[in-house]
């Protein structure tokens, strides 16, 4: 039986195995495929625990056993749904979990590089780096950051910085210092690959990004184990964002924490150290550590892991303007100075990740997976609890900022004459109303799970407890509301006519998180609903159908040439065609070999049926982005 088609045969990864070493050389290595249709990489093939529900409970015995995926993670998530549509489709993987050794060649496969990443080592720009700091194009793309990523996550002074880089261009290479030659090429690279109006697809973009992220580590590679100052601070966590968009999940992992312990080892968490310091410098220190509080709960939710900043840490204020008497350290106005938007928008983010936090708390139980699942009154109450917090945050959020419908959103785009001022406002609420929505999933999933357990022990709910049956009803609602709205959301904005001249999502990999998260809700649902005893119909095949090509439409349109986002697609295309056959008594070779060989990509993706739902690596590259 053909469990993988192969494309070629690449030779083996070549991978830079030293502690400065974050980026590694993938160009011409064999990639693994994770559980959702990602790809992963050689160094991320370690192991796979993906959680130990009573249900699966899973580990790939390799090289070094230590890779965990808990239940907030899409792995766990997209595990639940497929141990569902296995049984439904009488196709078993008693033989396959029993002889994990005997699947392991099988998970090798070839693909197109969609990241040729780095040049594999440092060596070469150790010996000549090139910071010029000269170049019209860097400055475009220093204003490209200041719009973009610098203004929604705002810890970096972009007056004091503009001021130092021209203060610099004179000076020779050797006397620049190196942390701020770090923070400098780390900012280009993340510019780069997350703005998609610059005319390069998602290839392109990499190549170019890693230039500059491979100079970023030549400098920074020693004081990143050092912490000496706030410009590493700053560098870790730009490095630990970029690499959410360059397919390298564990090493964003491990950056990020790692930037967790600077910030503690700078006091950037309490204002007492603050205490003497210029107003603007508190409020510097104040955002940046507001931004890895940020960083640390997303990296949580999406990768199913504790998280390394407990709720009782976070005591410093929320974020405000600098004083109006702050001169702005440069010789332009500064994007904050012309819309000071985005610390409200910052503000509110925090308080929202700050619910998050206690979401993954209470429900998740902090991806510990220590105790015994808690029982289904107390997961129901501690929902509505949840929920009016979130209901006061959206309610706490600015009028400029309030969430936004599809509806709304086709309106603005179609309108004429919008100021820039406009225009950046609709980026900012169009980002904060799907990271509302998306916490407002992550609030639900628990009840969907418990739901999806219950079938896979009998393909039917025959659940006792008759009030989660009772309250899934209600979960199933919301979950299945706030999943349309997202990919409506992202599907407007990625295809309207002015899409191209307006673009209001950001970086594409938060975007990429959102929609297929979404669908995988959505497709949950469909899967509950479709043997419910007590909402029987609720949602139709054609009806999941619709909504989850709608968000196979959004990905099509969302990026060019990005392998991670083509995968997602094939995944979800996937889903929906084996739905067609659950309840079929149907040949193994039929499912590989018919529904598992992506022709409208090019190449074989090289995932069957049992590798796409149980089979995977621990290790996700789209359990990265929110």
């Amino acid at each position: 039986m053909r469990l993988n088609a192969r494309m070629d045969q690449a030779g083996p990864s070549q991978i830079v195995n030293t502690a400065s070493e974050v980026i590694i050389d993938h160009g011409d290595e064999q990639h693994h495929a994770d559980a959702m249709g990602a790809v992963i990489f050689e160094n991320e093939m370690e192991s796979g625990y993906f959680g130990g529900s009573t249900l699966w409970s899973l580990v790939i015995h390799t090289s070094d056993p230590n890779l965990f995926q808990g239940p907030s993670s899409n792995i766990f998530f997209l595990r639940a749904i497929g141990q569902v549509m296995l049984q439904a489709s009488n196709f078993t993987l008693s033989s396959a979990s029993a002889n994990q050794d005997s699947l392991a060649p099988s998970r090798r496969v070839s693909i197109p590089s969609a990241a040729a990443c780095v040049h594999r080592s440092s060596t070469a720009h150790a010996e000549n780096p090139s910071d010029a700091l000269t170049s019209i194009d860097e400055d475009k793309i220093i204003d490209s950051f200041f719009t973009n990523t610098g203004y929604l996550f705002p810890y970096i002074h972009e007056g004091r910085f503009r001021s130092k880089l021209d203060s610099l261009r004179g000076y020779p290479s050797r006397q620049r210092p190196r942390s701020w030659l770090g923070l400098l090429n780390i900012i280009l690279a993340i510019a780069i690959s997350a703005d998609r109006s610059n005319g390069l697809d998602a290839l392109q973009r990499s190549k170019k990004s890693q230039v500059y992220a491979q100079r970023a580590l030549f400098h920074c590679k020693n004081r990143m184990m050092q912490g000496v100052n706030i410009e590493t601070a700053h560098f870790l966590l730009l490095l630990g964002q970029y690499l959410q968009g360059t397919q390298k999940p564990s090493e964003a992992w491990t950056v990020s924490g790692l930037a967790v312990k600077v910030v503690l080892q700078l006091g950037l968490h309490t204002n007492a150290i603050s205490i003497g310091l210029s107003a603007v410098d508190q409020e510097i220190r104040k955002r940046t550590w507001l931004a890895c509080v940020s960083l640390d709960r997303t990296m949580s939710m999406t990768f199913g892991r504790p998280s390394s900043i407990p709720g009782s840490y976070v005591k410093v204020p929320t974020p405000l303007q600098y004083p109006e008497s702050a001169p702005s350290e440069s010789a332009t106005a500064v994007t904050e100075q012309k819309d000071p938007s985005n610390v409200s928008f910052f503000a509110a983010t925090v308080k929202l990740y700050n619910v998050v936090f206690v979401i993954l708390d209470r429900l998740y139980g902090q991806n510990l997976e220590f105790d015994d699942p808690l029982p289904s009154r107390d997961v129901i109450t501690r929902i509505f609890e949840i929920e009016g917090s979130l209901l006061d945050w959206e309610q706490s959020v600015p009028k400029t900022l309030a969430t936004i419908s599809a509806n709304d959103l086709t309106d603005y785009l179609q309108a004429q004459g919008m100021t820039d001022v406009a225009e950046q406002r609709l980026k900012l609420r169009t980002i904060l109303t799907l990271r509302y929505l998306s916490a407002r999933l992550l609030l639900h999933r628990p009840i969907l799970l418990r739901m999806l357990q219950d079938m896979s022990r009998s393909n039917t709910i025959t659940s006792d407890n008759a009030l989660l049956e009772q309250f899934g009803a209600s979960s199933i609602s919301a979950s299945l509301v706030n999943a349309t709205d997202i990919i409506e959301l992202v599907r407007t904005a990625t295809t309207s006519p002015s899409a191209a001249q307006r673009d209001v999502l950001g970086a594409w990999w938060f975007t990429l998180y959102y929609t297929f998260n979404a669908a995988l809700t959505v497709f949950a649902c469909y899967l509950i609903c479709r043997t419910s005893t007590t909402n029987p119909g609720a949602l139709d095949y054609i009806t999941t159908l619709d909504r989850i090509n709608a968000a196979i439409q959004s990905l099509e349109a969302l990026d060019r040439n990005n392998q991670t986002v083509d995968r997602c697609r094939h995944c979800l295309r996937t889903l929906v065609d084996a739905t067609m056959h659950m309840g079929q008594n149907l040949d193994q070779e039929y499912l590989l070999d018919q529904m598992f060989y992506s022709h409208d990509l090019g190449f074989d993706t090289g995932v069957g049926f049992d590798e796409l739902f149980v089979g995977s690596d621990g290790s996700s590259a789209l359990n990265i982005g929110i």
